[in-house]
Parts: structure tokens; C-alpha cells; sequence
């Protein structure tokens, strides 16, 4: 059931995510299953975890600073693992004790294989000291060892935005306009003051009239008329002020949005624009090539290693059905690093806008095929359009019960052919009948007495 296993720190977790790759340009989520089989998903805090990369460019360590009250550390690390402070105050067994706060550091990372124990059969032992990745806490303050334990992958997946060479964290957009985002709330603020000014000016009163002004709609002020110069003046900013004004923010929003890439959107959403098809698709392609690398990069390192953890996990709690064999042909047992994973199909609406845009190509060949091969024959022998029809049927979304499985199409093919080969032999079959009967008919089959043989 998706809802008990997923939806219960999912959504919330990682709409997060996407809000910190937005503003912080570095986001990260830990994955876990906690003892009821549940997934339980937690966002990092920006600014309180810090990060590593190997030697690929992926992040292989990460630690991060969390507070924990004495009877949330009791229930993460058991009564011996206590820092002393934390022991203290369990013994004392008062709620005032136990709310009391240490400060602890998680670090989780790739635990060097001369670090892991052995079996007698050359094998590493299953147990937490012995994972491949390490998950160790320890208090801040004492430097005590709370926790050694580890995971089979790597639990926290890491999303950057953009990064400048050398950079391991992340840039935002947010970052990247930000003199822009600034200067905008300024402007924005002096926008709401004009607009304050243009509904209650300010007016410069005589001293005749100090408290006798009515400032009330349709109110009525008497004034001296053999003193004009004794009426209340309006000295706000001139209209041309305000519309200058807003052209300037019209352009600061429209390089902050373009920063955001929510421009490259405008083309499915603007119906204000006249375009032809061509026209249309043409702008599509281009919006979603510039869209395209920050879309694959979310995938690439986000993701498909976070697909890659769940599916490990819940194929060691045993809640999916037996694996087939072509999942298990290189691994001894579940959790053997040599273990087949599946390849992740994306199916959201950007996935498949994307993944159209690279099947334009083949679409425009199919138009062609014809016409070259009526040149040369050969033509459509290059290529493998059972192949290309399957990626068309994924990236115009129809329904997985619509596709049949590659086991399914084998067996009609085999059927298909022998019922060709059945066809044929009966084709043979009525093909001598009639030859037989042609010749009978023709007195070829007559013995020498005029006997039929």
C-alpha cells in the first residue's frame, strides 16, 4: 500500500527539498524504514549539515548537528549508549531531566573496506559496524560514541541547483538574482508608498487653517477666497514617477523569473500569443533544451539513487513478491551489491515534454523512411522500429496495461510463427491435392491396361 509505506513524511519532506534547492541551492533528505515497515523520510536543514564528494563528483559523506532531548536520545541509542549527562538524568527519571538537550553529530560515510570484519568464508558480517556506509553519532560536547551502526547505500541524497568549479555546495537561483530580489523589495516597497501617497496625499496647510482641514471623502474646507495662497496643496510624486517606477520592476521581476525558469514555461501558458503549430513546437524545443540540465541533474544525483534505496529496502523486508531471476542472476542474496536494480521510468508531464523533444528526431525519420526506401530497399533495415514504438508509447504516456512485456510479445511471436508454418504446410498440402487431382484428371496416373494405379 503506497499511502502506508510512502505518503506519511513523503510529500511534506520533499516539497521541502524543492523549496531549499530553490533558495539554498543545496538540499538533502535522509531515507530510513522504521521498525513498523514504513519508509520515514527527513529534511536536512540548509545551513546544519555539511558535505563530501569522492573522487566522481558524488557525495559520499555527509554530517550534520541535531539537538536531541535526553529521552529522544534513550530511544535512538538504548540506556548504554548514553553520554554520561544523558544517563544522569534517565536515572533520575523526573520530565524536567528528560527534556534537557544535548547537542550530537551524525556522521554518515563510505566505510573503508579494511574497517569491516570477515567470515571465515571471506564474506562481510550483516551487522551495523559492518556496512558498507557508516552511521556513527557522538555528543558535541563529550565526544562520547552514542551510535556505530551503518547502511547498505548510501541513505542521504543530495540535490544541487548549479555549482561553480570546485564548489561542492550548491548555487541557487535565489543566489544568483539576488542584488535583483533586493532591489526589487525596494522598489516594490517605494511602489506601495506611492500608491499610499496617490489615495492620501500629502498637502501643505496654511497656519490659518492649522486643524480646520477635513480629510474625510466628499469633505468640505473653507478657506479665505481673497487668499488662494491660503488652500491646502497636494506636493506628492507626479504620476510619471509612479509609471517609471514600474517599468523598472516590470524588468527586475522578469530577470528574477527567468532565473527561476519559469519563463521557459510561458510558451504552454501564454494564450496571448498567436503561434502556428510549427511555431509552437518549435518554441517548446527550445524552452524545454535550456530547461533540460537542471531537470536531468535533479534525476541523476537525486532521484534515481533515492529510487535505487527504496527499492533495496523494501526488497530486504521481503514486501515485494519474489524477484525474478534476471534480478538475482549476480547476486548470492538480497543486499549483495552485485544485485540487478531496475531502470527507473519517469512518467510526470516535464519527463515526457523532455523526453519528446529527443524523440523529434525519430519522428521526422519516420516521415522520411518511406520515400528513402524506395530508392534502396535497405533503408528501413537500419533501424528497429518495434524498438522506437515502444519509446513513442512511453513518451506519449499510455498506460502500462496498454504495453505488452517483452516475455508477452516473444510468446505471440513464436505462436505467430507457427501458425504460419501450420498455414504453409496446409498451403503445400492443398497445393499437391490439386496437382494430384489435375494429374488424375489428365490420365497421368494410368497403368499400362488403362488401370488406374
Amino acid at each position: 500500500d503506497d499511502d502506508n509505506l510512502m505518503w506519511p513524511t513523503w510529500l511534506q519532506t520533499v516539497h521541502e527539498v524543492f523549496l531549499a534547492r530553490g533558495w539554498a541551492g543545496t538540499a538533502a533528505m535522509l531515507c530510513e524504514m522504521n521498525e513498523d515497515n514504513r519508509l520515514w523520510f527527513k529534511y536536512l536543514d540548509p545551513g546544519w549539515f555539511y558535505i563530501s564528494e569522492n573522487a566522481r563528483d558524488i557525495v559520499d559523506c555527509v554530517s550534520r548537528e541535531i539537538v536531541l532531548t535526553h529521552r529522544e536520545a534513550l530511544q535512538l541509542f538504548g540506556e548504554d549508549n548514553l553520554p554520561q549527562v544523558a544517563k544522569e538524568a534517565v536515572k533520575q527519571n523526573k520530565p524536567t531531566s528528560l527534556d534537557n538537550k544535548l547537542d550530537y553529530v551524525q556522521l554518515i560515510f563510505k566505510r573503508p573496506d579494511e574497517w569491516r570484519s570477515k567470515s571465515e568464508k571471506g564474506e562481510y558480517a550483516d551487522d551495523g559496524a559492518n556496512k558498507p556506509y557508516a552511521d556513527v553519532y557522538f555528543c558535541k560536547d563529550s565526544g562520547e560514541v552514542c551510535r556505530d551502526g551503518g547502511y547498505d547505500e548510501f541513505p542521504v541524497f543530495v540535490t544541487r541547483w548549479k555549482r561553480m568549479r570546485g564548489e561542492e555546495y550548491g548555487i541557487s537561483p535565489a543566489m544568483e538574482v539576488l542584488p535583483e530580489i533586493r532591489e526589487l523589495n525596494y522598489a516594490r516597497a517605494n511602489s506601495a508608498m506611492i500608491a499610499e501617497l496617490a489615495a492620501k496625499g500629502r498637502y501643505l496647510v496654511p497656519d490659518n487653517l492649522d486643524g480646520q482641514v477635513d480629510w474625510s471623502p466628499g469633505g468640505q474646507t473653507v478657506f479665505d477666497s481673497n487668499r488662494p495662497d491660503s488652500k491646502p496643496v497636494n506636493w506628492g510624486p507626479s504620476g510619471n514617477q509612479a509609471m517609471s517606477l514600474l517599468e523598472e520592476i516590470r524588468d527586475m521581476r522578469a530577470v528574477v523569473n527567468a532565473a527561476f525558469l519559469t519563463d521557459k514555461f510561458q510558451v504552454f501558458t501564454d494564450s496571448t500569443k498567436r503561434m502556428t503549430a510549427y511555431e509552437s513546437m518549435q518554441l517548446a524545443d527550445e524552452k524545454l533544451s535550456l530547461f533540460h540540465p537542471a531537470f536531468a541533474s535533479f534525476i541523476d544525483e537525486f532521484l534515481n539513487p533515492l529510487h535505487a534505496r527504496i527499492f533495496s529496502l523494501l526488497l530486504r523486508k521481503g514486501l515485494f513478491p519474489p524477484p525474478p531471476a534476471s534480478v538475482m542472476q549476480f547476486a548470492r542474496k538480497l543486499g549483495d551489491p552485485n544485485l540487478v536494480l531496475p531502470r527507473v521510468v519517469y512518467l510526470s508531464k516535464i519527463a515526457l515534454a523532455v523526453q519528446a523533444v529527443t524523440m523529434k528526431g525519430s519522428y521526422q525519420l519516420l516521415q522520411l523512411v518511406p520515400t528513402l526506401n524506395g530508392f534502396d530497399p535497405r533503408v528501413s533495415l537500419q533501424f528497429d522500429f518495434v524498438k522506437m514504438a515502444r519509446g513513442f508509447s512511453r513518451v506519449l504516456n499510455v498506460p502500462e496495461g496498454y504495453i505488452r512485456a517483452p516475455e508477452e510479445v516473444a510468446k505471440l511471436q513464436k505462436e505467430q510463427e507457427a501458425m504460419q508454418q501450420q498455414q504453409q504446410l496446409i498451403a503445400m498440402a492443398q497445393q499437391g491435392a490439386a496437382a494430384a487431382k489435375d494429374a488424375a484428371q489428365a490420365g497421368l496416373f494410368t497403368d499400362q491396361q488403362g488401370g488406374v494405379q
